[in-house]
């Protein structure tokens, strides 16, 4: 009985103490339960935090794991169809881009050597041309030589055939 007592008088102690000091002890309360809740929140926001950061690192590590096995997916696919065409007389990339760089070496040449028969064929065209103009000039100053000793010829005959008929009529 005597610990019955002491409960109840424990109880009214705390009515007492609650009634001279329950304003207090309960801002008491609030400031604590604040605290208490900003301390849960905080809490929780860094537990987010840290959640999103290991989700972003291993979603980037999914990423550069899937990365590397397309990579040797597309590799092996490569190298198998390199080795079918091969196979098949395929010329490789490789071989393909030398032949497109000879190919534009022989452009390059077939152009020069076009030019430069171009060139050869004009200085050719006007020599051929200079010698024909120097034969016709040749030729015309010759023909005048021949038609000035015609006319001397044809001169003389004349003068010789009324000669003849001076000399024939007399």
């Amino acid at each position: 009985m005597q610990s019955a007592q002491q409960v109840w008088l424990a109880g009214l102690g705390a009515l007492a103490s609650a009634q001279e000091h329950g304003e207090q002890m309960l801002d008491e309360l609030i400031r604590r339960g604040a605290d208490l809740e900003q301390t849960a929140r905080e809490f929780s926001e860094h537990s987010l935090d840290e959640a999103d950061k290991t989700l972003e690192q291993a979603s980037a590590s999914m990423r550069n794991h899937s990365r590397q096995a397309w990579s040797k997916l597309e590799q092996a696919f490569e190298d198998r169809v390199s080795d079918v065409l091969s196979r098949l007389g395929v010329p490789a990339r490789r071989e393909m881009d030398l032949l497109m760089k000879h190919v534009e070496e022989l452009n390059q040449q077939v152009k020069k050597l076009r030019a430069s028969a171009h060139t050869r064929f004009d200085r050719t065209l006007n020599t051929g041309m200079r010698r024909a103009r120097d034969d016709l000039s040749d030729l015309a100053r010759e023909l005048e030589e021949v038609q000035l000793a015609a006319k001397r010829s044809m001169k003389q005959g004349i003068s010789d055939i009324k000669k003849a008929i001076k000399d024939a009529s007399r």
